[in-house]
């Protein structure tokens, strides 16, 4: 794999079939990293340059003395990796997910086509947020004490479903061990959804072809089927895979992979 930027540090993961090729740009989870969409690269690699994101605060990506917000993020997300690549398909899971929808709001003549994994626009209670933002405040400190028994206890989660049964876990699981727990926290605080404004009210925009968006959701993931749900009654796509939870790029990528090829062909 070649270095193609740093920044938000940005890895072409397969070239595809030419220069020709459509583009994917893929943005990962908390905790996670480029390798997460690994099974579904096996898929879209053959048709598609598939390019990965790294994130401020994960892997070898370093966090800047200041704070950060996904504001802040989608900018050099645009300016350094999006840009130079003409208007490709973004891709983002949950946190990932939540930049990519910042950075096509911001700027949707960057972006051709919009996969939103497992992605909440955002908490529209304001007390709401702020026990998020409490709560994720507590999650930093344990993290910072006992990472591993963080790590533990994170992927016992409801949300997650069946994950831990699946055969790329442990492999998930090492991967997320060999973060840097101090950068982790600082991520999990600076980028809460408790601090992150409401995008619900923008979300109009995304009803049209600029740019054409599929929300992806899990069945087994109660929290994030019931607002796919409100999504698809407010007239956006939303897609659902059965046998999934929360991680579905990791449980069924084969069939996230399908989705993603019907909407940039569509």
């Amino acid at each position: 794999m070649r270095q193609i930027v740093k920044l938000v540090s940005a890895t072409q993961l397969s070239e595809g079939p030419g220069a020709s090729a459509p583009t994917l740009v893929f943005l990962h989870g908390f905790m996670g990293g480029p390798a997460d969409y690994a099974p579904m690269i096996e898929r879209l690699g053959r048709r598609y340059r598939c390019i990965g994101v790294e994130l401020a605060g994960h892997g070898k990506t370093p966090l800047p003395d200041t704070s950060i917000s996904l504001r802040q993020l989608a900018r050099p997300l645009r300016e350094d990796v999006l840009a130079p690549l003409g208007r490709p398909t973004l891709v983002g899971y949950s946190m990932g997910g939540r930049l990519a929808l910042q950075c096509a709001l911001d700027y949707p003549e960057s972006v051709a086509n919009l996969v939103l994994i497992s992605t909440s626009p955002g908490i529209e209670d304001t007390a709401q947020r702020e026990l998020r933002r409490a709560q994720d405040a507590l999650r930093a400190t344990r993290i910072r004490q006992e990472f591993d028994a963080f790590l533990a206890d994170w992927y016992r989660l409801p949300i997650f479903g069946g994950l831990r049964n699946t055969s790329g876990f442990e492999a998930m699981l090492a991967r997320r061990k060999a973060q840097n727990p101090a950068a982790i926290a600082r991520v999990i605080t600076e980028l809460s959804p408790g601090l992150q404004p409401s995008n619900w009210p923008r979300l109009d925009a995304l009803r049209g072809d600029a740019p054409k968006t599929t929300w992806l959701v899990g069945a087994d993931d109660p929290k994030y089927h019931q607002l796919g749900q409100k999504l698809a009654a407010l007239d956006h796509q939303v897609r659902t895979a059965a046998h999934a939870a929360h991680a579905l790029h990791i449980e069924r990528p084969e069939w996230c992979a399908q989705q993603i090829e019907m909407l940039v062909e569509s």
